[in-house]
């Protein structure tokens, strides 16, 4: 009896899988789906083309123009307060280390610069960062090439400007 239930467990398993796969490949689902694929202009033996069938029955020689493309985030224009977004390479608690790591980092074709922040305690931290990017994404995608030209793992940051941080 088991193996009788074994049996029929692994037929209907292999029927949905085969239906899935054959729904999702572009089988139909009975009946006209109500898509239809627009008629291609033919081409004849001297190689003219000739109009597809809508455009002939109308007269009509004109073409639909295309659909304009959709708006992209990055293009929406960003507020004054908007942050700015870098790669920071290291982080120092000694001015003058942070100085020797940006002179060694503008060696390599780097361009880099140092930034100030103070903790919760009043301590100093001085961090080396390159790139100013109005987008993670575009910080995101320069990082590899800064890694490879500075032998150093960098992390994406967010600055967020004096007057948006109040």
């Amino acid at each position: 009896m088991k193996v009788v239930a074994i049996i029929i467990a692994a037929v209907l398993v292999l029927a949905a899988a085969g239906g899935a796969a054959w729904y999702f490949l572009g089988g139909s689902g009975g009946g006209d789906s109500g898509v239809q694929a627009a008629p291609s202009p033919v081409e004849n033996q001297a190689g003219v083309t000739n109009p597809s069938p809508d455009n002939a029955e109308t007269g009509d020689k004109s073409t639909k123009e295309a659909p304009p493309p959709p708006r992209r985030v990055e293009d929406a224009a960003k507020p004054e307060n908007w942050p700015v977004f870098s790669i920071e390479l290291a982080t120092f608690r000694s001015l003058d280390k942070a100085r020797e790591y940006l002179a060694a980092i503008s060696q390599r074709d780097i361009e880099a610069e140092l930034v100030e922040t103070v903790d919760a305690g009043g301590r100093a931290w001085y961090h080396v960062r390159t790139g100013k990017f109005d987008d993670p994404r575009q910080a995101a995608a320069r990082l590899p090439d800064v890694e490879r030209k500075t032998s150093v793992y960098g992390v994406v940051v967010t600055e967020i400007p004096a007057a948006a941080a109040k």
